[in-house]
């Protein structure tokens, strides 16, 4: 199989992009500007614009699926990569409160750790609640040892998650 895949913003087109700006968030940006980097690119990522009638077919292929923040905490790519046996990859998501145009208070995702005023919890609770994700602060955490390392950790519970979380029972129980 290969070994990681960094695939997103297929299916929004810009002109939505630019004027709703929910998708042009720091986790979004760092990561795109990872996934082009030499870093990236020895450690086996691989930057595609897949057809959604491939999507599936060509998911399951990776062993591992970079999945930036968009516009809400998660994205339903965490739960399709386990379908097919790839391990999510995500960023913990950091926030800041400001003020939106009208002067109300809103929050913001934050580009950096250092500036943020907290985290959003949801990546730390899946990870204690066993779902065989990689939770990162930086996306250059992700390197061709820690990518082996975490496969050989993770990989081997991947089909009982499936079986077991990833169904009807598994999820409301």
């Amino acid at each position: 199989p290969h070994v990681a895949l960094a695939a997103w913003n297929a299916y929004w087109c810009a002109s939505l992009h630019a004027l709703a700006g929910t998708l042009d968030n720091p986790s979004r940006l760092q990561a795109g500007h990872f996934a082009r980097s030499l870093p990236a690119r020895q450690a086996g990522v691989e930057v595609a614009l897949l057809d959604r009638r491939a999507w599936w077919g060509e998911l399951s292929k990776y062993k591992f699926l970079l999945i930036p923040m968009g516009s809400r905490i998660q994205c339903v790519k965490m739960i399709e990569s386990l379908l097919v046996l790839t391990i999510p990859i995500i960023q913990r998501g950091r926030y800041k409160w400001g003020a939106d145009r009208g002067g109300h208070t809103t929050l913001y995702f934050s580009r950096s750790a250092r500036h943020a005023d907290g985290a959003y919890a949801a990546p730390d609770d899946l990870l204690a609640m066993g779902f065989p994700i990689v939770v990162v602060d930086y996306w250059r955490e992700i390197s061709a040892a820690n990518l082996s390392r975490w496969w050989d950790e993770l990989s081997p519970r991947l089909i009982s998650f499936r079986q077991n979380c990833l169904t009807s029972e598994g999820l409301w129980s």
